[in-house]
């Protein structure tokens, strides 16, 4: 929610959705949880965003990101994932129309310092 308010700027409201503050859904841009919205979609129109992101979309053959998928009806909506191929087939791609705005490979994200060190530690017992 920070991210998207540095790069939207003071022009949009940002809330968290919560079920129990019917308030929160009046920001023009709202955040939520898969496991949260899932439950509770029929608190709203199917017709009630423009544009849906759907982050970690690596996920969305799971029974929860499905019934969010099938449920909203936004004009546009992106999904984005560092990791799109799985290991079950399950074709990520084509839940959005095999559009794909932007891809990097792992290897042009190191070349071009894009991503953020981390180190591996092993406990032996």
């Amino acid at each position: 929610m920070k991210s998207y308010s540095r790069l939207l700027g003071d022009d949009y409201s940002y809330g968290l959705y919560d079920p129990a503050d019917p308030d929160a859904e009046d920001a023009t841009c709202l955040f939520a949880m898969c496991s949260t919205i899932c439950m509770h979609l029929d608190d709203f129109d199917p017709r009630a965003f423009d544009y849906i992101v759907i982050d970690e979309a690596h996920r969305a053959g799971a029974s929860s990101y499905q019934a969010i998928l099938n449920y909203f009806k936004p004009s546009f909506m992106l999904g984005m994932t560092a990791t799109p191929s799985r290991t079950d087939g399950y074709d990520v791609f084509a839940l959005f129309n095999h559009v794909i705005a932007c891809q990097i490979t792992l290897q042009d994200a190191l070349e071009n310092d894009m991503l953020v060190l981390f180190h591996y530690f092993g406990i032996r017992e």
